[in-house]
């Protein structure tokens, strides 16, 4: 809340790819709510070919020198290659 805050924004949109992410979700809604009532959340359900990807799978993959291409757009591949580097040493730099 302090980031949106901080940039201004009315509006937060977080994806969700199954009925965990609903539940957890569902509860930062409510805390986020009482700690920001103008803010307003929109949730946006995953396709069934992205239901599968978690931010830490990537991040798995990435530290190994593994292809993300197909799971994030090309800005989030680059970062990933700058920071875990492109010999896939599984240390991040």
């Amino acid at each position: 809340m302090n980031f949106a805050k901080r940039w201004n924004a009315r509006t937060m949109v977080k994806g969700l790819r199954a009925i965990s992410d609903f539940e957890w979700e569902f509860q930062m809604g409510h805390l986020n709510r009482t700690l920001a009532p103008e803010m307003e959340t929109v949730y946006v359900m995953a396709g069934p070919n992205y239901s599968f990807v978690s931010s830490s799978g990537v991040k798995e993959i990435a530290s190994y020198g593994g292809d993300i291409a197909e799971f994030v757009p090309p800005a989030v591949a680059r970062r990933c290659r700058e920071v875990f580097g492109a010999d896939g040493n599984g240390v991040a730099k």
